[in-house]
């Protein structure tokens, strides 16, 4: 869909914490391949596996909280306080 109307700056899709599991699964992938050529058949595919099925699908699914479900723990903390305290 392209946008009609602007409702502010453009911002990238991905935030710093995707980019930094993004950039820990190549450097899981790279020890990986470089595991390899010292002929390690145990770690290096484990570390390739790592990069490439949970690390890369991790950095793209992972998503931010929003913030009305930050929000709502402390209204319970606020409950669960006031239960303790009896007020």
């Amino acid at each position: 869909k392209r946008r009609t109307g602007t409702s502010g700056p453009y911002r990238l899709p991905f935030q710093r914490p995707q980019y930094i599991a993004f950039g820990a699964s190549l450097l899981a992938i790279l020890i990986g391949f470089l595991v390899l050529s010292f002929e390690s058949i145990t770690l290096a595919p484990l570390l390739m596996v790592a990069g490439y099925c949970v690390g890369i699908p991790l950095a793209l699914l992972w998503k931010k909280e929003h913030k009305e479900t930050a929000e709502e723990p402390a209204a319970n903390d606020t409950t669960l306080q006031t239960e303790l305290t009896g007020g």
